[in-house]
């Protein structure tokens, strides 16, 4: 009977590993079919040219600007000291968002301006 359990504990740590296995393949898979690299660039970053001239077409932050890159750069920096794995990859989903979804106005994606008197007048 032991031996059996063995076997069969044996067998069922086999399946989890071959399951998971594939997950990351078929991750992996899907990560090439989108064309993303890492890191994350700005076209007029001196890595960019680098890449290109390599055959590789990197993914560039929306929108593609230095002051917006600058900002990225710097939360992922602050994300990389969250020890917590949980809070981290919240992190990461929110900075990921954020460097390539969601839109942006600015170069630094905030900006002031003064509003129109119409807006303002009372």
């Amino acid at each position: 009977m032991h031996i059996m359990n063995s076997y069969l504990l044996l067998l069922l740590s086999s399946y989890s590993y071959l399951v998971h296995g594939l997950m990351e393949e078929e991750r992996l898979k899907e990560y090439h079919a989108r064309n993303y690299t890492w890191p994350l660039l700005h076209s007029g970053d001196p890595r960019y040219k680098e890449f290109v001239e390599a055959g590789i077409n990197p993914t560039l932050y929306v929108p593609d600007t230095e002051g917006w890159a600058k900002i990225m750069d710097r939360r992922f920096e602050q994300i990389q000291s969250i020890e917590e794995s949980n809070p981290r990859y919240n992190g990461w989903l929110s900075v990921m968002t954020s460097a390539l979804v969601s839109p942006t106005f600015t170069e630094s994606g905030w900006g002031l301006t003064k509003a129109p008197d119409f807006l303002v007048d009372e």
